[in-house]
């Protein structure tokens, strides 16, 4: 049948360039369908019937459609890839977000570092500023080791975080030095907070090494803050300087 529609092709009144494409065209016909099976190929092209452009019109939607799928392929993957950058981005920027959070945390008390004083300079939301910290720390450090001392840093921190409101914050600046920062309060309620503290600190009872225990104790400067943050800052340290002069394990809320 193939060698047959060939010889018609030559014989017909058309170019030779036309007749050559057509044979090209008829053999890429040919050398597909040449592994179907015998009886289905018969059905499939009748010549005399003039069914042979229905094949090839077969073969082209066939090719249409796996082109079709490359296609799709060729989109598909690159928009994947963009939508995996996009991914990958957004992680970055979380990761970085919440290292860049880490950086400001205090790894052994869990409240934030001095480094986080940056975002707080010359705010008006700051009320008031409670500059303290533990009475005799060097001693308990030289007596009982800096295990014990990172420890009594520690169980006051919690008592901190704990007595205070979620909006509050605490500071470690160094040390045993911590500031307090309270929000919406006002003098008495700032200096009703600072005592609570004091006391619930006063009641902690930390095991000693040698199976005794340890009551801390702590020094407090109350300030007021008026939009100037290190100028409060400043007040509150002194105020703190007042409180040790005093004998310690108190609070002052001195000049405002």
């Amino acid at each position: 049948m193939y060698n047959g529609y060939v010889k018609r092709i030559f014989d017909a009144d058309i170019s030779s360039a036309l007749k050559y494409e057509e044979e090209h065209f008829a053999e890429n016909i040919y050398l597909k369908t040449r592994d179907k099976d015998i009886h289905g190929l018969y059905d499939d092209i009748g010549v005399n019937n003039n069914q042979f452009p229905q094949l090839a019109r077969s073969y082209m939607n066939q090719t249409r459609e796996v082109y079709s799928r490359q296609l799709l392929i060729l989109i598909l993957i690159p928009t994947l890839m963009a939508l995996l950058r996009s991914v990958q981005s957004v992680y970055y920027f979380y990761s970085l977000r919440r290292l860049r959070g880490n950086f400001m945390i205090d790894p052994l008390t869990g409240v934030y570092n001095r480094r986080y004083l940056s975002k707080l300079r010359d705010t008006e939301e700051v009320c008031y500023i409670l500059a303290m910290d533990i009475d005799n720390f060097k001693t308990i450090n030289d007596t009982w080791g800096h295990a014990f001392g990172d420890r009594v840093l520690q169980e006051c921190t919690n008592q901190m975080k704990l007595h205070l409101r979620e909006y509050d914050f605490v500071v470690r600046m160094g040390g045993d030095e911590f500031s307090i920062f309270l929000f919406k309060t006002d003098r008495v309620g700032a200096q009703t907070a600072s005592s609570r503290l004091l006391e619930k600190i006063n009641e902690l009872e930390i095991q000693l090494p040698d199976n005794g225990v340890l009551t801390p104790s702590i020094s407090m400067g109350l300030a007021r803050c008026d939009g100037n943050v290190e100028m409060a800052l400043h007040q509150a340290d002194l105020n703190l300087y007042a409180s040790k002069k005093k004998g310690k394990n108190t609070l002052t809320m001195g000049d405002e």
